[in-house]
């Protein structure tokens, strides 16, 4: 039996985006195939949003068993405090606000570590933004417009991007981890998240003509500030970057995954992979994650790679809570 364990959650990821009915794979590296893996087609989050989602997924109880949304309370059981208890070394990476050490989430993790892209300042100040604003007042509408495209021109961003938590996880493994205990690490990967700036690469190799840096800003705006006006054309390219934002992380968690063959330390690894939730491009008249419990929202992808177990998918419904009861 594997003694390691790596749980990749990917924001705003919904379960029908990674494999088409038409064929189309944009996520080659994390889907299942005919040899490895179990999917489970069925899989529901816990909540429509990170603060409502994540504490089932590392801590195995319902948000408001223990105080609410806000703060993960002490007296969780925490997955990585059970880890810890039976001498695993313990680290994480992720860059979600909602996530910080601020919410108790860095509890069991002996290595935690948040991250933005670029400077800590322009993620404060879009956070500052964010909870000062109305979102309806035209200050904030022409603010947002001004930092999609500062973003989009500097390559700077409220987020780290995917190559950045993948080289902070081989960082540890090749310069933190004593390679004599196990280990279980959870990586969180933003770039599925609004707002979707995918790399003309990625967005090649889905088949698609890349968007001009103006269009790629006024579609995030429309999408946040005056939804009711996207067309189907700039509903159709909104997706289409959203699918490029699919294919750029799953790239470089490949690189991660090919790393940890190459070490060959996969095959004592236990692989989990999620999404904390969905998001919505237009169903049910809403765009992004809003506070309902519709499907674009609550199915996420729930793929396990355990060595040893035969592949297969699994159609039963289960829930993010049930990972870490499965785990212990």
């Amino acid at each position: 039996m594997p003694e390691n364990v790596l749980l990749i959650t990917i924001d705003s990821l919904r379960a029908d985006r990674i494999s088409l009915p038409d064929g189309k794979n944009f996520a080659p590296n994390i889907t299942p195939s005919e040899d490895n893996g179990t999917y489970f087609s069925q899989a529901v989050a816990n909540g429509p949003s990170t603060p409502s989602s994540f504490p089932s997924i590392l801590t195995g109880t319902l948000p408001l068993m223990y105080g609410g949304y806000q703060y993960l309370d002490d007296n969780r059981p925490f997955l990585a405090k059970k880890f810890e208890s039976e001498g695993y070394s313990t680290v994480g990476y992720h860059s979600n606000p909602h996530l910080g050490e601020n919410r108790n989430y860095d509890a069991g993790f002996s290595t935690f570590n948040y991250s933005s892209e670029g400077s800590d300042s322009i993620a404060r100040m879009k956070n500052n933004m964010e909870q000062r604003l109305d979102p309806d007042s035209l200050v904030y509408s022409i603010l947002r417009r001004m930092w999609h495209y500062f973003t989009l021109t500097t390559g700077s961003s409220a987020y780290a991007r995917a190559p950045t938590i993948t080289e902070n996880a081989i960082s540890w493994f090749n310069e933190i981890w004593d390679n004599e205990s196990p280990y279980f690490m959870w990586l969180h990967y933003m770039d599925a998240h609004y707002p979707f700036a995918p790399t003309d690469q990625s967005f090649e190799e889905l088949g698609y003509s890349p968007l001009s840096k103006n269009r790629i800003a006024e579609l995030n705006g429309m999408m946040q500030e005056s939804p009711n006006d996207l067309s189907a054309d700039d509903v159709d390219d909104l997706i289409k970057l959203y699918d490029g934002e699919i294919r750029y992380t799953d790239h470089h968690i490949g690189e991660l995954l090919d790393y940890l063959k190459h070490q060959d330390i996969l095959d004592e690894t236990i692989v989990i992979i999620t999404a904390d939730h969905g998001e919505a491009f237009g169903e049910h008249g809403r765009f992004g994650h809003h506070p309902y419990p519709y499907d674009e929202l609550l199915l996420v992808p729930l793929i396990v790679y355990a060595p040893g177990y035969e592949p297969r998918s699994i159609d039963q419904q289960v829930s993010l809570l049930d990972i870490g009861p499965s785990l212990y």
